[in-house]
């Protein structure tokens, strides 16, 4: 009877502090989405529009209008599960945060940048293989992979989003995907999460300031501007 008892008891305890930590994550998550989203809204002359969130999931929004050269530009946030709070100090790197957009016209000049995964697209075979040039930040000893007829405004571009967000970065492309999306009519009406674009932008957020955010997105718009240049 006894032995029942204290096992109830450690139950209601851990059951308490399972919802006392699933609490505690829920107001982090709301509280960092929209810190964030606050700081997306002040970043450029745009309103935040508002798809998902936010909430403890995080939120999905676009920009209203979306900042040049991009026609559409989404933010992603998606933090850990709330339950997981405890666990933060293991999961900081869970937390992320994502930045999809199209351009006006598609990129003259592309860019590919993976955390941990070495470029391959310039070691392939095939006449587009050879359209690739392999190149090395020794600063931050990173390879990444440019394409196009006039890559030097992108290849210092990234260079620069590099040096003053990594190690948060996981991943920089610039390609043109999003031929057919280019084209609809209602691009908000788009899926960012889905759908073919021609930036993908991901980071870590656990430890990115909000107040970063302005600087983020004025380095996204200086890529998308050196992807077009002719």
């Amino acid at each position: 009877m006894v032995t029942s008892q204290i096992f109830l008891t450690i139950f209601a305890v851990l059951l308490a502090l399972y919802g006392l930590f699933w609490l505690l994550g829920v107001r982090h998550n709301r509280r960092r989405g929209r810190l964030f989203l606050m700081a997306f809204n002040d970043s450029t002359g745009a309103t935040m529009a508002v798809h998902f969130g936010p909430d403890a999931r995080g939120f999905v929004a676009y920009f209203e209008p979306a900042p040049a050269p991009y026609v559409y530009l989404a933010v992603l946030f998606r933090p850990s599960p709330p339950q997981t709070y405890w666990l933060r100090p293991l999961l900081l790197r869970r937390d992320r945060l994502y930045l999809r957009g199209i351009l006006t016209e598609p990129p003259r000049n592309e860019l590919i940048w993976t955390r941990g995964r070495i470029p391959d697209r310039a070691a392939g075979h095939g006449p587009r293989a050879q359209l690739w040039q392999r190149k090395v930040h020794h600063t931050t000893n990173v390879e990444f992979e440019l394409r196009g007829s006039n890559c030097g405004a992108l290849e210092n571009g990234f260079r620069a989003l590099h040096m003053r967000f990594s190690p948060l970065l996981l991943r920089v492309n610039l390609l043109g995907d999003a031929a057919i999306e280019r084209r609809l009519r209602n691009l908000h009406a788009v899926d960012a999460r889905n759908t073919p674009v021609d930036l993908q932008l991901d980071l870590t957020a656990a430890k990115l300031p909000a107040e970063e955010i302005a600087a983020l997105v004025a380095q996204a718009r200086a890529l998308g501007r050196a992807a077009l240049l002719g």
